[in-house]
């Protein structure tokens, strides 16, 4: 019975993202992961893995260099041109949100992991047993996108963008292949 699902799910997968010639998609699947921190389902336990900084402190870095490049403009050029003056007054409020992002948001739970279930980004809870396919999915393009790929027992698949998180790809499936051997 179980057998059968994993072929169904993975039958709708290779269907959802082909994995083609000029597919912006390359699927790949992991049924077992050797290069992950973890090594047993122990270290798992009441983990909680939060959401990353990554991106605010991307945005603070580029406006702070778009803010440098004030230094050695003139000033009668930024006080006369009210397109640069108005970009200007855009990237500080840029900065402001990007220091708040990092220094004062409460940061959000991506993943908790608890005895019998995880939850992803405190929202959906999944039972160990419910996950049937572990899988990683890039889309190319201008930037490369992940997303780990869940196939459930209810036949459903969950596509979880891994991009704003503090766990890499393979170590959130090895969490999983640990507390579903246990």
């Amino acid at each position: 019975m179980e057998i059968e699902r994993k072929k169904l799910l993975r039958l709708k997968i290779q269907n959802k993202y082909p994995n083609a010639i000029l597919s912006p998609f390359s699927y790949k699947e992991f049924e077992k992961i050797n290069d992950s921190k973890f090594t047993e389902y122990k270290q798992t336990i009441g983990l909680k893995i939060l959401e990353s900084k990554k991106f605010p402190i991307l945005f603070l870095i580029f406006s702070l260099i778009f803010l440098s490049k004030l230094i050695y403009d003139k000033e009668e050029i930024i006080k006369d041109n009210y397109i640069i003056s108005f970009f200007y007054s855009i990237n500080f409020g840029i900065i402001l949100s990007s220091l708040y992002s990092i220094f004062f948001k409460k940061k959000k739970i991506f993943l908790e992991v608890m005895e019998n279930s995880f939850v992803i980004n405190e929202k959906k809870e999944i039972k160990w047993t419910d996950v049937l396919v572990t899988g990683k999915l890039e889309i190319g393009g201008k930037f490369t996108t992940y997303y780990l790929i869940l196939g459930l027992e209810t036949l459903e698949i969950l596509k979880i963008d891994m991009n704003g998180a503090e766990i890499s790809i393979n170590d959130f499936i090895k969490i999983i292949h640990l507390n579903q051997e246990k």
